[in-house]
């Protein structure tokens, strides 16, 4: 089972408009492409979490109906600083899930707005300690496939 490193949610971050906690999302980044003229958003799905043992991990972020799959390993984000964020969806019931191994560990819903900015990210709950989906809006002049979560660390 998944477990954090991290002393509780990245939140407050300066670029972030907003914030959605516990266990449901809100999302949108780049606006994506519409299909069939259905309105899109698109998302950053970034993972802090680790095993028990403290090894690295996937995360799966599963969004939309159909759901559009995103993955991120530990200290990563998909997609990565300077790619186009992952197109879904956008509507007014938007269903998400985390799994880890093939199995979900947290689920919900939520409304995604057309061309809103959001970055998603996989968290613990900071009292029952059970995997959550967070995140929040990101501020208007902000383009999200330059966010990263995880900048590389100075040379020591």
């Amino acid at each position: 089972m998944p477990t954090s490193r991290r002393p509780g949610p990245f939140a407050p971050f300066p670029w972030l408009a907003g914030v959605a906690v516990a266990a449901f999302a809100l999302g949108a980044c780049d606006g994506g492409t519409p299909g069939a003229g259905q309105p899109m958003a698109a998302i950053k799905f970034c993972n802090p979490l680790i095993s028990g043992d403290g090894s690295p991990i996937e995360i799966a972020l599963d969004i939309g109906n159909p759901p559009v799959r995103i993955t991120a390993s530990t200290d990563t984000c998909t997609p990565a600083v300077g790619q186009a964020c992952a197109s879904v969806p956008a509507g007014i019931t938007t269903p998400v899930s985390l799994s880890f191994n093939g199995r979900t560990i947290a689920q919900s819903s939520f409304r995604v707005e057309s061309g809103e900015s959001w970055i998603l990210f996989a968290s613990m709950d900071q009292v029952s300690r059970a995997p959550i989906v967070d995140g929040g809006r990101l501020k208007p002049d902000l383009d999200c496939k330059s966010i990263d979560l995880f900048p590389p660390k100075a040379p020591e």
